[in-house]
């Protein structure tokens, strides 16, 4: 198989809403005890633990302003995030197509398409000499969707097909002796899902209650090199070429998102959220080989806000995800599972934007962030939601509360679609 690379108010004003803002309104109090109590116990993990929510998280608008996207879940990033964001505008309705790529070197990328197919000895030992005792990650997406906020009705419908196709590279050294590829072997692992999406939300109490429910159903397969190919074979061949085997799961699940609107926050438009994603968890069964994969219920609460300018607008949003510390990360080493940090599983970003859209982007936007401790920030160029092109840098910690393990990627967005 070839490798496919993949805020404005005075001072004072400010600082006497924030007690009041603290008192949290008894829709979000009977929101929040909602979602625990669909929650329910977490099960024990099983001994192939897999984030999914993380895995098709990665709207490049959210990744930018540190992945805090779930208190505003605008257009398709509803989907995604929180589906009670679908019924967030006056009017929206878009059609898009969009490719997303990622990577953590612009400059490997490039090296490694330059080796699809047939290629000479001496370029694929520069090659593997050059990235030798070396991992790099990688992710490409294609995210096809529409969306509708049926303002008359207070209702938003969406839907959605998306493929994701995530690569990790170990150029293993096992003697750490750079320039000596005798021993030297390739290690690929390649994680893919293919997820189709269906929502619909509505407005409730005068608009200040916004409920969503998604459905998605996943092909989710988890595959690697075997055995891994070593770097004289690689040369030999004169091609990047190996052969990945592994598990093949399929599933359906269910994300519940709330969004409560704060009127002590009307000025700068305050809004709670709560979101439970695969409702009741999953415990998968690959039909080949019996071997499972949970993937947890999860939790997320944040808080958003957005006020406007005379030129422009500002979006403030912060959010914690798995509260409850359910979904564990194995230990690369020791195949020990263990939870994530609270500093791990927090987000906050920011969002500046100059001529807004119906869609609730802007046709220029700036945006920075924190992602797990890690710095984000992006801009995006949006032609009236019919061409996007966007660029993310941020960094992320894969790693668990007794060890990090931060990467540094870049990601860049296109889309092509219909809007109004």
């Amino acid at each position: 198989m070839l490798i496919d690379p993949v805020a404005d108010m005075t001072m004072d004003r400010f600082t006497s809403l924030i007690p009041r803002a603290l008192r949290l309104p008894a829709p979000t109090v009977l929101m929040a005890a909602l979602a625990l109590a669909v929650a329910g116990p977490v099960r024990a993990q099983t001994p192939k633990p897999i984030d999914l929510v993380s895995f098709y998280q990665t709207d490049i608008r959210a990744l930018a302003m540190g992945n805090a996207y779930g208190p505003v879940a605008r257009g398709e990033g509803a989907l995604l995030y929180n589906p009670a964001g679908l019924a967030q505008y006056d009017l929206d309705i878009k059609i898009e197509a969009s490719l997303d790529l990622e990577g953590t070197s612009t400059e490997f990328l490039l090296d490694t398409q330059d080796l699809l197919g047939a290629g000479t000895t001496s370029e694929v030992q520069a090659y593997l000499d050059k990235y030798e005792g070396t991992t790099h990650l990688y992710r490409v997406q294609t995210f096809h969707h529409g969306i509708a906020n049926l303002a008359k009705f207070s209702t938003g419908l969406g839907g959605g097909l998306m493929d994701v196709r995530r690569y990790r590279l170990e150029f293993q050294d096992p003697l750490n002796t750079p320039g000596d590829t005798s021993d030297d072997e390739l290690h690929v692992e390649l994680q893919t899902a293919k997820l189709t999406f269906g929502a619909a939300a509505v407005q409730m109490f005068g608009g200040r209650l916004l409920m969503g429910v998604t459905g998605k159903s996943f092909t989710f397969t988890d595959e690697q090199t075997t055995p891994d190919p070593a770097f004289s074979d690689l040369v030999t061949q004169g091609e990047l070429d190996f052969t990945l085997t592994g598990d093949s799961y399929k599933a359906t699940a269910y994300d519940f998102g709330f969004i409560w609107r704060l009127e002590t926050f009307s000025a700068l438009r305050g809004q709670w959220s709560t979101t439970v994603f695969n409702v009741g968890g999953l415990k998968l069964t690959d039909n080949t080989t019996s071997n499972q994969i949970e993937i947890p219920q999860t939790v997320n609460v944040g808080l958003s806000l957005n006020p406007k300018f005379r030129v422009g607008e500002l979006l403030l949003t912060v959010e914690v995800e798995d509260v409850g510390a359910a979904v564990k990360v194995r230990d690369r080493t020791t195949a020990v599972d263990y939870k994530r940090s609270l500093t791990q599983r927090t987000h906050a970003g920011l969002e500046y934007g100059l001529f807004g859209t119906t869609t609730g982007n802007h046709i220029v936007s700036l945006r920075a962030g924190v992602n797990r401790g890690q710095g984000t920030y992006g801009a995006e160029l949006n032609l009236f939601s019919v061409f996007r092109a966007a660029y993310t840098h941020y960094g992320d910690d894969l790693g668990h509360e007794n060890e990090s393990e931060i990467v540094s990627l870049d990601a860049v967005h296109l889309g092509v679609g219909f809007g109004f």
